[in-house]
């Protein structure tokens, strides 16, 4: 089992990516089909069975423009202010599907979460976390800026 030997989830993932010659290619839905995607699944999802963790969907309908306001111009407002406290710039559609996931995972995180508990997020690098950057962004916006709104007191995230 992964877990007995002491290796984190990076280690696993890398000895995947090595011994199917993977590099850096991340993995999407589309990609299956390729041979050697296909013989790495089964190994990095026996991996990921031993991450203690949570999967959820969430289905908002395409006509609700925002779940953060009734202003039709709502997603360009939180674009502007995210812009101009330094917390990147990215399109309005971008901001409003970052922020249903950004206030979702810091729910979770304060309502499922210890104290003082370490927190790892794995996202692929989609429009809300494209670059490292943007990464680095996403990650000070939900837990810098959101979690707080949800967190009991005296509890705090490492």
């Amino acid at each position: 089992m992964w877990h007995e030997h002491g290796l984190r989830i990076h280690d696993h993932v890398a000895k995947v990516r090595s011994d199917h010659a993977l590099g850096d290619k991340e993995i999407s839905f589309k990609d299956l089909n390729m041979g050697q995607i296909r013989r790495a699944l089964p190994t990095f999802l026996e991996a990921a069975d031993h991450l203690p963790g949570l999967l959820y969907t969430v289905a908002v309908e395409k006509g609700i423009r925002s779940v953060f306001g009734s202003e039709p111009e709502t997603p360009q407002k939180i674009a502007k202010l995210l812009k101009e406290i330094g917390l990147g710039s990215r399109p309005s559609k971008t901001v409003e599907k970052q922020m249903r996931i950004v206030h979702l995972v810091a729910y979770f995180v304060a309502l499922l979460g210890a104290d003082r508990q370490n927190v790892f997020w794995m996202t692929d690098h989609d429009e809300i976390s494209p670059t490292p950057e943007q990464h680095r962004l996403l990650m000070e916006i939900c837990f810098g800026r959101v979690l707080p709104f949800y967190l009991r007191p005296g509890t705090e995230f490492e």
